[in-house]
C-alpha cells in the first residue's frame, strides 16, 4: 500500500505514458493553422513550438534536421518520430484519433472532402505562398506580385465555391466538420490580406462565420497563438507580402 507523503512505485512492467505530440508551428502559416484545427477539434494535447518565420528560424540547423525543405508544420508523434506536410498530418491524426470524425463515412463524399481540401492545398495556396511571390516580384514587380496572388486566390476559392454550393448545410459538407473546413478558414484570411472580394463567393462567407464562432477554431485561429505578436507591436496587422509557409 502506497503511504502517505511517499511517491508512488511503478508497477513492475509499466511503462511511462506517452509524451505529448509536439507541433512546429507559426501563427500565420495557413498549413500549420490546418493542423491546429484538427488537433483543437479532437481535443488533442500537444505542445506548441513556435518558429518564426520572419527571423528564419526555419532555416537553423536544428530545424531543418526536423524539416529539410525547411518549412512548417512539422509534428512530433508521440515516439518522437515527425510528419511534415500538413495533409500528411492530417491523414495521421484521423487515423490515431479516429473521434470525433473529420472525413464524412462513405467513400464518395470522402472523396469529394479530399477534392475540397486538394483545391487549397495544391491549387491555390502554393501558388501565393511566400517563396513564390517574392520570385514573381523578382521578375514583374510588387503590382504583379499582387496579381498574381489574387488571381490564385479568386480561381480557387472559386472552384471551392461552386462544389459547397451544392453540398454545404452549416459547414463545407453538411452539418459535419470536415478537413474541407479546417483548410477554408486560413485561405479566407489570406483572401482578405490581398484584398479578394469576398462578396463574390456568399457560400464561402456563411460556412466561414459559423466556423469562426466554433470554440475549436476559435483556439486554432492566428490571432490567439503563442507567438501572435501582441496588437501594439510594428508586426501587428502588418499587411505582409505573401503567406507564410
Amino acid at each position: 500500500m502506497e503511504q502517505a507523503g511517499q511517491p508512488a512505485v511503478p508497477e513492475p512492467g509499466s511503462r511511462p505514458p506517452p509524451a505529448p505530440l509536439i507541433l512546429y508551428s507559426f501563427y500565420r502559416s495557413s498549413c500549420a493553422w490546418r493542423v491546429r484545427n484538427a488537433l483543437e477539434l479532437k481535443g488533442v494535447k500537444y505542445e506548441y513550438r513556435a518558429v518564426n518565420i520572419f527571423e528564419k528560424e526555419q532555416k537553423t540547423e536544428d530545424f531543418v534536421r526536423l524539416n529539410t525543405l525547411q518549412q512548417v508544420p512539422v509534428l512530433v508523434v508521440n515516439d518522437g518520430r515527425t510528419i511534415g506536410e500538413s495533409v500528411a498530418i492530417l491523414e495521421y491524426l484521423e487515423e490515431v484519433y479516429p473521434e470525433p470524425r473529420l472525413l464524412p463515412s462513405s467513400p464518395y463524399d470522402r472523396a469529394i472532402v479530399r477534392q475540397l481540401v486538394e483545391i487549397i492545398n495544391s491549387g491555390t495556396q502554393p501558388l501565393q505562398n511566400l517563396r513564390v511571390l517574392l520570385r514573381v516580384g523578382e521578375l514583374g514587380g510588387d503590382a504583379e506580385r499582387t496579381k498574381w496572388a489574387r488571381d490564385a486566390i479568386v480561381r480557387g476559392l472559386g472552384g471551392f465555391e461552386d462544389i459547397i454550393r451544392r453540398t454545404a448545410g452549416i459547414y463545407c459538407y453538411g452539418d459535419q466538420i470536415t478537413w474541407a473546413d479546417a483548410v477554408l478558414v486560413p485561405q479566407v484570411f489570406n483572401a482578405r490580406l490581398y484584398g479578394v472580394n469576398l462578396d463574390v463567393f456568399p457560400t464561402i462567407q456563411r460556412v466561414e462565420a459559423a466556423l469562426l464562432e466554433h470554440p475549436a477554431f476559435m483556439k486554432a485561429h492566428a490571432g490567439n497563438q503563442p507567438d501572435t505578436p501582441p496588437k501594439n507591436s510594428a508586426d501587428a496587422g502588418q499587411k505582409l507580402s505573401g503567406e507564410i509557409r
